[in-house]
């Protein structure tokens, strides 16, 4: 195997540093770039009937996911009665 000087060796080392923090920087730009295009898409109101049955679906769906953490925070006891009661609302 060759040998480089640690010249450039060290342009190697700083070649690769570098791409891995641009890499991570990207990532970091595009997960918030996402969250913004998230919000905004929150903030426009339902037009079409079709949006407005999605977004009920999508809070009835909600709705249900907090329900049934909340059973499983309760007593065991009550928990297959409280999942019943979930299920049957949903």
């Amino acid at each position: 195997m060759k040998q480089f000087s640690p010249s450039v060796s060290r342009f190697f080392q700083s070649l690769a540093l570098a791409t891995v923090l641009g890499a991570s920087a990207s990532m970091v730009s595009a997960s918030s770039n996402n969250d913004d295009q998230a919000l905004a898409k929150g903030e426009m109101e339902d037009v079409t009937p079709q949006q407005k049955y999605n977004t009920a679906i999508r809070e009835a769906g909600g709705a249900y996911k907090e329900w049934l953490r909340e059973c499983n925070n309760g007593p065991t006891v009550q928990r297959r009665a409280c999942v019943a009661e979930a299920k049957s609302t949903y």
